[in-house]
């Protein structure tokens, strides 16, 4: 249980800032 928060709780900080990484490159 705690692994599963721990696993989207990861993947939504990375997915925050992997995204605007992504945005900046890309414009």
């Amino acid at each position: 249980m705690f692994v599963l928060l721990l696993t989207k709780f990861v993947n939504l900080v990375g997915f925050g800032i992997i995204l605007p990484i992504i945005l900046t490159l890309s414009v």
